[in-house]
């Protein structure tokens, strides 16, 4: 089928379009060779050693404005992970229950963000940004989303674990990092907990900060394989100092509480060395402007030994001059943030800060409880000998008597036991009310939980309760879905720099089992006509919101506005039933015996009058053919007639034609005759008056 000229004239255009630009490929080859340049080996030693000297002192700067928030969030973790400890006040080994408020908020939390976040198991989609009449827009978006869903969850490792443990670390802390950066071979995107990153604690944002120092592990072959590969500078490795064991900054009791113990020698080889990975701003040129560059610092050293620009050519905004007037940095850290903090513009609040103080006025309370009831059930008291008393602090232990010196006669005058009470209910009381507070705060409703509300309560009562319920965590998954959106813009620009020219990759339909076949080219993302977002909707958290949604809408079919599969799909997807294909693709009914018999009999009727019908219309047909060949007999006789009277006629002027040319050539031949006899009587007479004239002139001449 031919296109009509303005159809080929768009998809002309289009096709214009989408084709790579050779500038646009050196430029981005530009980019590949400068992102993995090593400034630092032009620079000799002495100046490294000051650049680092230089940069530590506002490294450390910047991590004394976060002394207090690092020290809540040791204390919030330990508090959310249950660490054990044991207390010595009132007593030695007194009760030190700690309550699970903040634990259960943040469970609660993870579950429903994770999940929703990584619902199915395509977790980016790719929309259209301008006018795509053809079509080819939307097709390299599917292309796009496709690819990169396959990026995330099957070619970068530990992706998917680390947003896992993302969703968990947010809560608590109240902000976590993912790192998307490219390490030679492939695209990564992994989590850095917000104690590894450290970032001026009053800085306005992630992105505006003047600096940010990812705290890097580093065991003893990673640093000889990175300098030895030439990815650090080189470095005395013979004589190099062993890291210091005690400048690990986890805590003994976090530590203790998970199973783990700190080194205690520095040449045990799990002591790891650490590298300061500084996103920073240096004027190395001295043009006055300094550039956004990348500065590895090894710790034990104190030198750097890699810096690398942290800017494109296509970043660089020059002035008429040629002189820069700005540089747009290429940002590596995508912040996580659960609830802003007022007070900064990076680290955020979670859990941890917003429950941590009732979570620890109920321990209190707890314990106290705990503790008046051990002091109840083992009572203690005085033992007297004599009238002479210790002087001092007496503390007593559950059961433990003191002997006294008296000289009473009476037993009870030397046995004074020490007045207990039992548990207080004010106290009881006051833990249900903190306890309640604490939930209510973390949205952690009894509903919410997965209680039930009661028999007689109707469901429309029970959605809106779960609604208000969800406000706190829709807010918050908001959050996370507008930083996801950023990881993923980010991996799309390693994509247009990194790629292959071709990729082929499968995937599976959970659905069917079948595997696909794809490809996807480095060109799909090198114009900027396609915005990838996460799949998820920021509108609903819980499989409950998906269901009453879709639930009303198949209430709705009774308007026969509403297409019934699309609806009974949305109810099979927000339960998480999988062959949803099969259970749509509806069988063909079973026919009834009884119809099935009358339609056979029906169609041999309707056989048998057709039979008629057909032996007339053949008998019509025949007679019309015998009637038709008769006319057709008569008709070739009178032409035969025709024809030979014709034929005669002919004859008759053939012969009248023959006998007038026999005349006419007669006729001729006389002619010819007459002629031949004049022209020989004409030669005669001529050569007759040729002798005459002959003799007369002989005559002259004897004269």
């Amino acid at each position: 089928m031919a296109l009509d000229e303005q159809t080929m004239q768009l998809l002309q255009e289009e096709i214009a379009r989408e084709e790579g630009d050779p500038a646009m490929e050196q430029e981005l080859e530009l980019d590949r060779q400068v992102s993995s340049a090593n400034v630092a080996e032009g620079f000799d030693e002495q100046r490294r050693r000051a650049l680092a000297e230089d940069l530590l002192e506002r490294i450390d700067a910047d991590n004394d404005s976060r002394l207090e928030w690092l020290k809540r969030n040791q204390e919030y973790l330990k508090l959310a992970v249950q660490v054990t400890e044991q207390k010595s006040f009132p007593w030695p080994n007194a009760s030190n229950v700690k309550y699970p408020l903040l634990t259960t908020a943040v469970m609660q939390f993870h579950s429903r963000c994770y999940k929703a976040l990584l619902s199915g198991n395509q977790p980016v989609r790719s929309r259209v940004i301008g006018s795509d009449k053809l079509g080819l827009k939307k097709e390299r978006a599917n292309r796009i989303s496709q690819h990169m869903s396959y990026q995330l969850l099957e070619e970068m490792p530990n992706w998917e674990e680390h947003m896992d443990t993302l969703c968990m670390v947010v809560p608590i802390c109240g902000n976590a990092y993912k790192k998307t950066y490219f390490d030679g071979n492939s695209p990564r995107s992994e989590l850095v907990l917000p104690q590894d990153l450290i970032v001026n604690f009053y800085a306005n944002s992630i992105e505006d900060t003047e600096r940010k120092t990812h705290i890097i592990p580093l065991t003893m072959n990673q640093l000889v394989s990175n300098v030895r590969s030439g990815y650090y500078v080189s470095i005395d490795l013979e004589n190099l100092v062993n890291p210091d064991p005690e400048a690990i900054e986890d805590e003994d009791a976090l530590l203790e509480g998970q199973g783990l113990t700190k080194p205690d020698d520095d040449t045990d080889p799990a002591v790891p060395y650490t590298a300061y990975e500084c996103c920073c701003w240096l004027d190395l040129d001295e043009d006055m402007y300094a550039e956004p560059y990348i500065v590895t610092i090894l710790k034990e050293t104190r030198e750097v030994v890699r810096i690398t620009p942290r800017f494109s050519a296509k970043d660089v905004e020059l002035n008429e001059k040629g002189e820069i007037v700005r540089i747009k940095p290429v940002e590596l850290y995508t912040n996580y943030r659960f609830v802003p903090d007022p007070r900064s513009g990076v680290y955020g609040l979670g859990f941890g800060h917003i429950l941590g103080p009732i979570n620890e006025a109920t321990n209190t309370l707890i314990n106290q409880i705990i503790d008046s009831g051990t002091m109840n059930n083992m009572p203690s008291g005085w033992l007297a000998r004599g009238a002479r008393m210790q002087s001092g602090d007496i503390s007593f232990k559950p059961g433990e008597w003191k002997v006294m010196n008296t000289m009473g006669d009476d037993l009870r005058k030397s046995v004074v036991p020490l007045p207990t009470k039992e548990p207080s209910a004010v106290l009881f009381n006051l833990l249900g009310l903190l306890i309640q507070a604490g939930n209510e705060l973390a949205g952690a409703t009894n509903m919410m939980k997965g209680e039930s509300p009661g028999q007689n309560q109707p469901f429309s009562t029970t959605s809106a309760m779960l609604e208000q319920g969800m406000a706190v965590y829709s807010t918050i998954f908001k959050r996370m879905h507008r930083s996801f959106k950023r990881e993923l813009t980010k991996l799309y620009r390693l994509n247009q720099l990194y790629l292959p020219p071709e990729v082929y990759f499968n995937i599976v339909d959970p659905a069917t089992g079948e595997t696909t076949n794809l490809t996807v080219e480095r060109s799909d993302y090198v114009k900027d006509t396609t915005n990838v977002v996460p799949s998820s909707d920021p509108e609903q958290v819980t499989n409950f919101q998906k269901l009453a949604d879709a639930e009303l809408l198949f209430n709705l079919l009774q308007t026969g506005l509403i297409n019934p599969q699309v609806a009974v799909k949305r109810i099979l997807e927000a339960r998480g039933i999988e062959g949803q294909v099969e259970l749509l693709t509806l069988p063909p009914p079973q026919p009834n015996p009884e119809m099935v018999l009358k339609e056979k009999e029906l169609t041999i009727k309707e056989k048998q009058v057709a039979g008629e019908q057909q032996i007339g219309q053949f008998k019509a047909q025949y007679q019309a053919a015998r009637d038709q060949a008769a006319s057709i007999a008569k008709m070739a006789e009178a032409q035969m007639a025709n024809a030979e009277m014709q034929l005669k006629v002919q004859e008759a002027r053939f012969n009248q034609m023959l006998e007038a040319a026999k005349l006419a050539l007669e006729e001729r031949k006389v002619e010819t005759d007459k002629l031949k006899m004049e022209k020989e009587e004409r030669e005669k007479n001529t050569v007759n008056a040729a002798d005459i004239e002959a003799k007369a002139k002989k005559k002259e001449a004897k004269k």
